[in-house]
């Protein structure tokens, strides 16, 4: 597997600034900073997912938030968001089964994607993924990653339709993808953002590379 690098360009996120004033669980992993962002070499599909447990009270993902930089991924492109659960809660997504699917399009910073009605995602203590898929262009670098302090939680596979061959991305890039999970009430989300609402799927091949 060939890796490459080009020119870093660093950016600010602001973190969840604006929580509900009602409790809500936001699952996250991520720092609030991109660092950087990964695709496929020559484009292609890629699916991209974070582990999380479930903790009390946050059993039912009301809709997960995608970061994308809008500056190597075009907004208005047509992504999925995914939910799936980890049978034997070993922290691995090769055996994951899907729950629920979400499709939508990529925006400029924060997007969330809202499910119709809350998804349950399995009882606290047990483990569950979020994750994205998104087809890309060559030079286009879909899956945002923060690599302020890699938590081995982040994982990527393709073709993204079943994560069989799923890889810690840990494995060549350390960090931690920009995508977070909420359970509980509806929050207000962080700017800049947009809101994306449909049903759908996904799928994907090819080589990793990132932006360096």
């Amino acid at each position: 597997m060939t890796l490459t690098l080009r020119p870093k360009l660093i950016l600010w996120v602001g973190l969840f600034a604006a929580f509900p004033s009602q409790a809500a669980i936001i699952y996250q992993v991520d720092d609030g900073t991109i660092e950087n962002s990964v695709g496929l070499s020559g484009g292609g599909e890629l699916a991209w997912a974070n582990r999380f447990t479930v903790l009390p009270g946050g059993e039912s993902i009301t809709g997960i938030s995608v970061y994308w930089d809008s500056v190597y991924f075009p907004p208005g492109s047509a992504v999925s968001v995914t939910l799936w659960s980890d049978p034997n809660s070993d922290g691995s997504p090769v055996d994951a089964v899907l729950i629920t699917s979400l499709s939508g399009f990529s925006g400029s910073g924060w997007v969330y994607y809202g499910f119709p009605a809350p998804v349950y995602i399995g009882p606290a203590g047990t483990s569950f993924f979020a994750g994205a898929a998104a087809v890309h262009g060559s030079g286009s670098y879909p899956a945002a990653l923060d690599q302020g302090s890699p938590q081995g939680q982040s994982w990527v596979w393709f073709p993204p339709g079943q994560p069989s061959g799923a890889f810690n991305i840990d494995d060549y890039f350390p960090g931690n993808w920009m995508i977070r999970g909420e359970a509980g009430l509806a929050s207000e989300i962080p700017e800049p953002s947009s809101f994306a609402f449909l049903a759908g799927g996904l799928f994907g091949i090819y080589l990793l590379k990132r932006r360096g």
